[in-house]
């Protein structure tokens, strides 16, 4: 016998009931008197269940069977009178009552949303008294016509606790029973008060504040809203627009207008509260490390993509117009830029058809692009084809001269090296091409970078595996403050600060290691649209200051090359055993530099007087903002051999950086670097120097940061 053949019939014929006794007639609200209807009861627990997506009709039934076994119980005797009617609300409560105890939560919040609704449907049709409030229920006196309205974003709807409820077990995941205390509370507190109109953001502070006397500190903080104050709200809608950090060759995104910084402060104080760890947040917040665009934590700061996967045929006239197409969605879903990765292939043909025109547009679509969207749109690998990139440096420059937007181009020495042989540059008039890239480089549209045996660097916090065909992304950056710990160092103390160094990055991992858990369930929700190897940096931010606090008032280049070599070490060595992919990248710490000078700046920090005039100073008396990246200060050296001894000291100050950027590569927003006619040189001698250094010491390098690594762990 089935199931539906075992069960009794209904008292009103139907089947399902779970008694053979009748259930009491309903009272509806209007007063009526009608037979109860289990039919009634079963289409509403299917409408729950699909608001969140279920389809059990069977389900239905059962908790229909409980209802209706409850209500005989309550009820043994029927008659006519008034104690053998049951109300509405009752039944209503009852299915709530027994989708919760079922085991169904997510139901029963549905079910309550959907008699929210309907009663406030019921209200806009009902008859209201000349203050415009509904007639109070009689089963309420001490609060006879003194109910509230509530103003809300969406217009003003009377006072009704059943919302506070609702909104406690769907926000701060509450049990019914504690939610409708809460909502008591509230409502007294409300009533004693004598408030004819109170806004949705007074009643969140009431229930905020009876959260907090109960001891309900964790659905408190789920239920508080995130808001901006009135003040912070003006001082957004004056603030200038920032569009020229785009221009100056940095990695930090544009202001994207008043309802674009509304939206990243709001995500910036929730990233704090929500998707950080309470510690991580609190160095956030001391200035101890910075958490790179927490705004926008949902998006990768910066995405690299081969260019067969901007194209979907072989390059035609039309390139720019299929570029844009192509990489604007990819361009939107990033908080600062996108790189287009081995360039060459698609200009390549452009460069054997001499179309020089056709190659102008290509970056003008580009440039363009990152223009409109306020993100970088740069390129790299453009191959080892000398006409190739002496057509694009050209390109370049005169886009530049003509103040257009273009794109940026990373270049390794390999690629830049065979366009600067005279045979291939010849004498085309106009500046020879050694003074296009000293240009090039001083203003940021051309970037040194260098690869290792076994990775390319292919943009800001990615680097290419071999044989590695997806899309790469770097997911976040945490910028480390160097003078800080360099001070609880003290000067000479190298020791103490590698310890201090190394807890710093343990400290970097915890905050990445957060985002990536946040980023892995929103990319699981919305689905990846790109196949992509996620990454996270880490940039070293204030390295010269650090470096003179710790050589009391000297730089040395020894001591800054094994700063980063254990830096290095560490990111890489931490990182893995967390199963992350990180490394060290000098591109994001725009933001950091500018935050933790100025919190340096409001703290008194003690100064040794100096014993002699001539003696250098550890830290100056006020400075506006640390450097960021590798940057070094000026070598004094006579005119002609500074730019060699320069890319000396860098090749030194980088031999345990095993793939990198020369960045910045801006002279403007102070950052000292050497004059146009140097920039070339300085590339040259450090790429010629460490590729020699690479091939005596590479070996002894590698003991050296390990020891160092050993040392500082333990």
């Amino acid at each position: 016998m089935s199931r539906r053949e075992r069960e009794p019939k209904r008292a009103d014929g139907g089947e399902g009931s779970g008694s053979a006794r009748a259930v009491p007639s309903v009272r509806k609200r209007n007063g009526r008197i009608v037979p109860f209807d289990a039919a009634r009861i079963r289409d509403a627990v299917l409408r729950a269940q699909a608001a969140v997506g279920e389809d059990d009709p069977l389900f239905a039934e059962e908790v229909t069977d409980v209802v209706g076994l409850t209500l005989v119980s309550r009820y043994p005797s029927v008659s006519d009178g008034p104690d053998a009617q049951v109300s509405i609300e009752e039944i209503q409560d009852l299915v709530e009552r027994a989708l919760i105890e079922m085991g169904r939560a997510a139901v029963a919040k549905a079910y309550i949303l959907y008699r929210d609704r309907r009663r406030r449907a019921r209200e806009a049709l009902s008859v209201h008294d000349e203050d415009g409030l509904p007639p109070e229920p009689e089963d309420r006196p001490d609060r006879r016509g003194r109910m509230p309205l509530v103003r809300d974003g969406a217009g003003t709807t009377p006072w009704n606790p059943a919302r506070i409820v609702a909104a406690l077990m769907e926000e701060a995941e509450l049990p019914r029973e504690l939610a409708e205390d809460v909502a008591e509370r509230v409502e007294g507190r409300v009533f004693d008060a004598g408030l004819r109109r109170v806004s949705t953001t007074l009643v969140r502070e009431f229930v905020d504040n009876e959260l907090r006397s109960m001891g309900f500190d964790g659905g408190r903080t789920r239920h508080v809203s995130l808001s901006i104050a009135r003040h912070d709200l003006r001082a957004l809608f004056h603030r200038p627009r920032n569009l020229e950090r785009q221009t100056k060759g940095e990695y930090a995104p544009a202001s994207a207008g008043v309802d674009g910084d509304v939206a990243s402060e709001v995500l910036r104080r929730w990233s704090l509260e929500d998707v950080l760890d309470e510690h991580s947040a609190d160095l956030h917040r001391r200035g101890e490390l910075h958490v790179e665009d927490l705004g926008r934590p949902h998006q990768v700061l910066v995405r690299s993509v081969p260019a067969e996967l901007c194209l979907r045929r072989e390059p035609t006239p039309r390139l720019a117009f299929e570029l844009l197409g192509e990489a604007a969605p990819l361009v939107r879903d990033c908080s600062y830029g996108l790189v287009v990765e081995d360039i060459g292939r698609i200009l390549a043909p452009l460069s054997r058809a001499r179309s020089r025109v056709a190659l102008r547009d290509v970056l003008a679509a580009l440039g363009g692009l990152g223009a409109a969207t306020g993100r970088r749109v740069d390129l790299a690998g453009p191959g080892g084809r000398g006409v190739l990139v002496l057509e694009l440096l050209r390109e370049l420059h005169a886009m530049h001269a003509a103040q257009e937007p273009a794109p940026a181009v990373f270049l390794s020495w390999d690629e830049l090296a065979p366009a600067l042989d005279p045979s291939v540059a010849g004498e085309g008039g106009g500046p020879g091409l050694e003074t296009i890239v000293d240009e090039l480089l001083a203003v940021g549209r051309v970037v040194p970078v260098w690869h290792s045996a076994s990775e390319r660097w292919v943009a800001p916090g990615c680097r290419r595996r071999e044989r590695e065909p997806v899309a790469l992304a770097c997911g976040g950056a945490v910028g480390l403050h160097l003078p800080r710990l360099a001070r609880r160092a003290g000067p000479w103390r190298e020791d103490l600060l590698f310890e201090e160094l190394a807890r710093s990055v343990q400290s970097a991992l915890d905050a990445l290691e957060r985002l990536d858990a946040f980023q892995r369930e929103g990319r699981t929700a919305r689905g990846e649209a790109l196949r992509q190897r996620v990454g996270f940096a880490v940039t070293p931010v204030g390295l010269p200051e650090a470096l003179r606090i710790l050589g009391d008032g000297e730089v040395r280049v020894d001591q800054g090359a094994r700063i980063l070599g254990l830096l290095s070490d560490a990111t890489r060595r931490f990182s893995q055993e967390r199963s992350l992919s990180v490394v060290v990248s000098p591109f994001f710490g725009v933001r950091a530099r500018e935050r933790f000078a100025e919190r340096d700046l409001s703290e008194a920090r003690a100064a040794q007087p100096r014993l002699f005039a001539d003696l250098p100073v550890p830290e100056a008396p006020s400075a506006g903002r640390y450097k960021s990246g590798y940057d070094l200060p000026r070598i004094q050296a006579p005119e002609t051999s500074a730019s060699r001894q320069r890319g000396h000291a860098l090749a030194a100050l980088l031999a345990t950086i095993p793939s990198g950027a020369l960045f910045p590569a801006s002279s403007s927003d102070g950052i000292e670097l050497p004059a146009q006619r140097g920039a070339l040189a300085t590339w040259r001698a450090f790429a010629a120097l460490r590729s020699e250094d690479l091939a005596r010491g590479a070996s002894t390098r590698r003991v050296e940061t390990a020891a160092l690594f050993r040392a500082a762990h333990s």
